[in-house]
């Protein structure tokens, strides 16, 4: 096979391979080919790592070099020149002999701050959707505490001591959060970057979650109901308990992920809807919320800047999840079972179910995507692919779904209210 660059990034698992579970190797034996021994192999999750096959005191051996593309192919050869050539010396030398202590030697001048950054800048974590708060964990939860370390020095109490400040907290989810960015962010390090042998991670637990720990992810029930909204204010810290307080009930009477209603930008709410960009939500689709008057209350007068800040800090979802936990606000509220922040948006749904709204249009409010499904009448659906709507019809259905999500909210809205008061 010809390496070039065009041919690497068009490499994909084999169908046949994916179903077995089994790697492929691909040599380099093109014409001109400047490093013999050369391969990819090609994993059935489409991961691509460059592989160097060679033979050392009779024994065939294999040595991986780096993950494609950020190793690039240039990389590759230059490795397989550099390990040649260690093959070549009087008396001959193991290659990955060399490799480790390559590795070492580079880890022991790295500080886990720079691990972190250099992770961060990869392009393929650069893209990804929730690279804001994998930035926050790793520079917050360990970087701040454990950022001029040296790589090669640092322990298992090291990183345990990290989590344990997050787990003190009562921040028991968010605690798993970090486990598993770190664990990336020290996997890449190994798999991709090479310039760690092994991840310190793997050898941590993950810390439980919520489940484990008895916090269960719960709908309120109408006494709950009402004292969280009667007496939210009063539960919380007295620095922004009003802000806090006005987040909370908006999240409730809308259904949505506590970020969603915490982070809103400039711009998202025209015309008395909230629209939260694909950006912002976890399906990837704008979700439009029409807003009644007690939602408008509640957002106040500044519509673009609706929660202003909190201590010179601007709300966020993160931010309200920590205090919502580690303060225990609905054992506060007199809740004896507890509910967690994420227990506002299944409360929303709940109540939605047993005041008689189908599921189509709770899922309409909740902005959940439909699950793929096998219709019978999949002939019909590519039919109807080539019927092109009118634009008229189009915006009527829009209309239509927006007045469903309307009544609902109304009806949510008016029984809360109504629950409140007794």
């Amino acid at each position: 096979m010809q390496f070039t660059f065009r041919t690497l990034e068009a490499l994909k698992p084999d169908p046949a391979d994916v179903a077995a579970k089994r790697y492929r190797e691909h040599f380099a034996d093109g014409t001109g080919e400047t490093a013999p021994g050369l391969a990819i192999r090609v994993a059935p999750t489409g991961r691509r790592t460059f592989t160097f096959h060679y033979t050392f005191d009779g024994k065939r051996a294999r040595m991986d070099l780096g993950q494609f593309p950020a190793f690039s192919l240039a990389d590759a050869r230059n490795a397989v020149t550099a390990a040649r050539q260690a093959l070549a010396a009087k008396p001959p030398r193991d290659p990955r002999n060399i490799r480790d202590d390559e590795q070492a030697a580079a880890a022991a001048g790295l500080t886990v701050a720079q691990v972190i950054e250099r992770y961060l800048a990869d392009p393929d974590v650069a893209k990804l959707r929730t690279v804001d708060q994998i930035r926050r964990i790793l520079r917050n939860e360990f970087g701040k505490f454990i950022g001029d370390k040296s790589v090669a020095d640092l322990t298992r109490r090291d990183l345990a001591e990290c989590l344990d400040r997050v787990r003190q907290r009562g921040a028991q989810t968010y605690a798993g959060h970090c486990h598993t960015h770190m664990r990336l962010c020290f996997d890449w390090a190994v798999r991709v970057a090479a310039i760690l042998e092994s991840n310190p991670m793997e050898s941590i637990a993950k810390p439980a979650g919520p489940e484990q720990h008895g916090e269960k992810v719960r709908a309120m029930d109408d006494d709950e109901l009402a004292a969280f909204w009667n007496g939210v204010r009063d539960a919380l810290p007295p620095l922004g308990r009003d802000v806090y307080a006005r987040v909370l009930k908006l999240a409730l009477l809308t259904g949505c992920r506590i970020s969603e209603v915490a982070e809103i930008q400039p711009g998202e709410i025209r015309d008395g809807v909230l629209t939260i960009p694909g950006a912002r939500t976890k399906n990837k689709k704008p979700h439009p919320i029409p807003l009644n008057s007690t939602m408008l209350e509640l957002l106040g007068n500044d519509l673009d800047n609706p929660w202003g800040l909190v201590n010179d800090t601007p709300v966020t979802g993160p931010r309200l999840t920590v205090l919502f936990s580690g303060r225990d606000i609905s054992k506060r509220l007199g809740s004896a079972k507890g509910y967690t922040i994420h227990g506002l948006r299944r409360t929303c749904a709940t109540y939605l179910d047993e005041m008689g709204f189908p599921e189509s249009t709770i899922s309409l409010c909740l902005n959940h995507s439909p699950k793929r499904e096998k219709r019978p009448d999949a002939g019909a659906a590519v039919t109807r692919r080539y019927i092109k709507a009118k634009q008229s019809t189009m915006q009527r259905r829009a209309a239509a779904l927006m007045e469903l999500k309307r009544q609902a909210f109304d009806e949510w809205t008016r029984c809360v209210l109504g629950t409140a008061q007794g």
